[in-house]
């Protein structure tokens, strides 16, 4: 049986449709690139800024930018992305001996999503959840630097809802109580806890 043969006129045809793809591909990875071309770094130590009303200026116009500051020992300090002069984007801070001290997120200046910070050590300090309109939702926690948890709280729409738990650097309990419809049922501040009931 004979195999057909390609002609020289289908296999640059071919050729063809497979150097475009290639060129559509190279163009979509540039152009990707290119995204973040027209954002500025600037530190912080050698341009003068000024805060209004929660708007941060350069030369009276809102900033735009990426906001870095460094430690004495030349490790970075901080890193804050700004639009419009406000918050948007990743925020974060490093320690003197370049750990991460904390990461924050924002959109157009206001908190969002989960926020997390660190001891010197590594060790997680503390987790905010966020919503969309920077108030507290899900989960509040934040720890002693030798990874005991100090505090567990519930929020909804930025209020305290549900159990909520304190403890000393030891482990003990200080705080442990209940909020239902705004009010809280149980013990606050004492280290013995009594079961709480929602009376019907």
């Amino acid at each position: 049986m004979k195999i057909p043969t390609l002609t020289a006129t289908v296999f640059m045809e071919i050729q063809g449709i497979f150097q475009t793809k290639i060129y559509v591909c190279f163009l979509i990875m540039f152009l990707a690139s290119c995204q973040n071309v027209n954002i500025e770094y600037f530190i912080k130590n050698e341009i003068k800024t000024e805060l209004r009303n929660g708007v941060l200026f350069l030369n009276n116009k809102p900033f735009k930018g990426i906001l870095l500051s460094y430690h004495e020992n030349g490790i970075k300090k901080s890193e804050i992305r700004y639009e419009n002069g406000m918050k948007n984007g990743t925020e974060k801070n490093w320690y003197t001996n370049g750990n991460l001290k904390m990461e924050r997120s924002y959109l157009n200046g206001i908190k969002i999503g989960i926020h997390k910070g660190w001891w010197k050590n590594k060790k997680l300090k503390y987790r905010y959840e966020f919503d969309n309109k920077g108030r507290y939702e899900g989960n509040v926690e934040e720890w002693y630097e030798n990874g005991q948890k100090l505090k567990k709280f519930n929020f909804t729409m930025g209020r305290e809802n549900g159990k909520q738990m304190l403890w000393d650097l030891n482990g003990n309990v200080k705080a442990n109580y209940e909020v239902i419809n705004g009010e809280r049922y149980g013990l606050i501040g004492l280290k013995k806890c009594f079961t709480v009931a929602q009376n019907n």
